[in-house]
């Protein structure tokens, strides 16, 4: 009896891996265009994922950017959320000059701390 714990633990791991790999590997094999389709549309779900298979092919991100600061002032506070987090693991160096930014202030709050982002990206206050 002792052993079937530890089998079992290193069976859920391995499938757990096994399931991860596949997810991976499936990233690899989009499209391009596949991607991009992606990041235009802006699901939140796969905005990450695509972004970062994209940078790692080589494309230049940075023109995802202003889509994703202009989502810092939504009227909508998750909204606001999954930018900032978006913001903060695919643009750090941009997250860096808003550090004091928090989702759940109010819109109003949230447009002065992204202001000088928003104006160097071109970005109108309506998101």
């Amino acid at each position: 009896m002792p052993l079937v714990i530890p089998v079992f633990f290193i069976g859920v791991a391995a499938v757990i891996f096994g399931v991860w790999f596949v997810i991976r590997c499936s990233w690899h094999r989009r499209s391009r265009d596949e991607l991009v389709h992606m990041v235009q549309v802006g699901s939140w779900r796969y905005l990450s994922s695509a972004i970062t298979e994209l940078r790692r092919r080589g494309d230049d991100v940075s023109i995802y950017a202003p889509s994703i600061i202009a989502k810092l002032v939504s009227e909508s506070k998750i909204e606001r959320a999954y930018a900032h987090i978006h913001l903060v693991d695919l643009y750090p160096d941009l997250a860096s000059e808003i550090e004091d930014f928090s989702p759940t202030d109010t819109v109003e709050i949230c447009r002065a701390k992204a202001a000088p982002l928003l104006a160097r990206y071109g970005v109108s206050h309506v998101a």
